[in-house]
């Protein structure tokens, strides 16, 4: 609803991890009190490799013939280990995507 794309944002930051170099430190967003705000191209290797499999775990659910409210509901996305805040609104952001 915002204008933001999944598929966009990995497009993004595939982009910074080529133009910048390896001293490059990078400044997150979205953080929550207790995160570490900062990193190199490791982490936003680490976010591509999430976003990337958000979008391939709910495109599976959705064949599997999952509603979004079912999605919504999963307790987290096989092989990566996040945070569980936001999930819901991820998977969901992802089933909308994928549907549009």
């Amino acid at each position: 609803s915002t204008g933001a794309s999944i598929e966009n944002w990995i497009k993004v930051l595939e982009s910074a991890v080529k133009k910048y170099d390896d001293n490059t430190i990078f400044v997150s967003g979205h953080a929550e009190p207790g995160d570490d705000l900062t990193g190199g191209k490791e982490r936003l290797r680490s976010k591509i490799a999430y976003l990337n499999g958000l979008l391939e775990f709910v495109g599976k659910q959705m064949k599997s013939g999952k509603s979004k409210e079912e999605i919504e509901k999963l307790p987290g996305i096989p092989g990566f280990d996040f945070p569980e805040r936001g999930l819901s609104r991820n998977l969901g952001t992802a089933y909308d995507e994928l549907s549009a």
